[in-house]
């Protein structure tokens, strides 16, 4: 029996390496022509509150945050309405003035079901905490680790807690820290729009990171496109930025460009620009900023959000049809179909909509192996997704953890499956279990 996967394994690969030719004869989307003019025109709008939002408490189903709110509190802008069992941790903070009505499970996006704060919010203006003024420079190691882990900044790449994220860096003695600003899909534009309006403070938060994590070596990557290349400045803040070209997905060249260089570690221009506004000006992470594009939008942009809106009424802030089949959150190639109801979550930067519902799934999967041919760093998605469906976790969970999200294998799918929604929510999963094992051990046996 211990055989069979390594037969599987083997089979498919050479299935794989006869096919490769051919489906990339017949995908030339792979070449992908960017629609991101629309949104990179225009400037970010603030949409004002909801009138009833949805805070998700935590930001994975293993997160140990307890709620510090009740049914019938009053809460205001930054109050903590969640909050770490342990006392070591991010929490969440209130984006709205309001009362909790309710705490109610939502479905997020590659995490699952989450308990959420329904809050009744009152249309009063936000107050901001003090705010003071100073340099990266300036601050200590322990006190940016301090304000990343008090703001609750998630970071948009991966989902993570930046913090968690740092820490990791920190102790991995890795060399260098990039703000992955390498937006190559179809319409998201979230990080080049946050990058070519708040560059300076963008910077400063990547070194802050680099000082946080010990990383001597940072650099800004953006994808290189004609359309926007003029746009976007040679360095900022005295860092440089590298431009990366060519096809689909460009991500994955940015990772091996810091692998080459000793090891890093990348980190969103939102989590960037959210550490460097924690650390000098007090400031929590209750927003984020989204992309709202399809062919169904009328007011395609990028939008300033409060976390907790529903995802229905973000749409119709943009002037979005009712005509629309299919919202996915995340964008059009990596994106996971939503609800109108699917709270905005930290972390997102991207929901499209559109009128043909052609990625719905419609059949199981037929084996052709065609997920295979085209994944980048040679995993075999669909395998992966036959043996977690068996609950086999330890046979697939390296090849799982391998995964770079660029969701290829979703878009040259025949039966349109979201196979890479359902290895990005494993590989997340046992990145969390591992990370609860190593916790675990070190309170055994202490930390070295």
């Amino acid at each position: 029996m211990k055989s069979e996967p390594i037969t599987i394994i083997l089979f498919g690969r050479a299935v794989c390496k006869r096919l490769k030719k051919d489906v990339f004869k017949i995908m030339p989307i792979i070449s992908l022509k960017q629609q991101k003019n629309d949104t990179l025109s225009k400037e970010i709008k603030a949409l004002p509150p909801p009138k009833t939002a949805y805070v998700p408490l935590c930001s994975s189903r293993r997160e140990n945050l307890v709620a510090t709110v009740s049914v019938g509190d009053t809460v205001t802008p930054f109050v903590t309405l969640s909050q770490p069992e342990s006392g070591k941790g991010s929490p969440v903070n209130s984006p709205f003035f309001g009362k909790v009505i309710s705490i109610k499970k939502f479905v997020i996006p590659a995490v699952g079901k989450l308990p959420c704060a329904e809050i009744e919010v009152k249309n009063t203006a936000e107050q901001h905490p003090d705010r003071e003024t100073a340099k990266p420079e300036d601050f200590s190691k322990e006190e940016i680790m301090d304000a990343c882990m008090r703001a609750g900044i998630v970071d948009e790449l991966d989902g993570r807690r930046l913090w968690e994220k740092l820490a990791e860096a920190s102790r991995s003695g890795l060399a260098a820290v990039a703000v992955d600003a390498v937006e190559d899909d179809l319409y998201s534009s979230a990080g080049l729009c946050v990058l070519m309006n708040y560059g300076g403070e963008v910077a400063k938060g990547l070194i802050l990171a680099g000082i946080a994590a010990n990383l001597a070596e940072r650099f800004i990557a953006v994808y290189s496109d004609k359309s926007w290349d003029e746009k976007i400045n040679e360095s900022y803040g005295g860092l440089p930025v590298r431009r990366f070209e060519g096809k689909y997905p460009q991500n994955h060249k940015l990772r091996k460009d810091l692998d080459a260089k000793g090891g890093g570690i990348a980190i969103g221009p939102q989590a960037a620009r959210a550490l460097y506004r924690a650390v000098t000006q007090n400031e929590m992470q209750t927003h984020t900023i989204v992309t709202v594009a399809g062919d169904c939008v009328l007011r395609s942009g990028n939008y300033l959000v409060p976390v907790g809106m529903p995802v229905g009424e973000l749409l119709y802030h943009a002037g979005a049809s009712e005509q629309a089949q299919l919202i996915l959150a995340g964008g059009y190639i990596r994106g996971i179909p939503v609800t109108q109801d699917t709270p905005v979550y930290q972390g997102l930067t991207a929901v499209i909509a559109v009128r043909e519902a052609d990625k719905k799934a419609s059949v199981p999967c037929i084996g052709c192996g065609s997920c295979a041919s085209v994944c980048p760093v040679g995993l075999m998605p669909n395998y992966i997704l036959e043996q977690l469906a068996g609950g086999h976790y330890s046979m697939v969970g390296g090849d799982a953890i391998g995964c770079i999200g660029c969701g290829l294998c979703t878009l040259v799918c025949p039966s349109k499956i979201y196979v890479s929604a359902g290895v990005a929510k494993v590989k997340k999963e046992i990145l969390e279990l591992n990370k609860f094992h190593m916790e675990e051990r070190s309170d055994v046996y202490g930390k070295r």
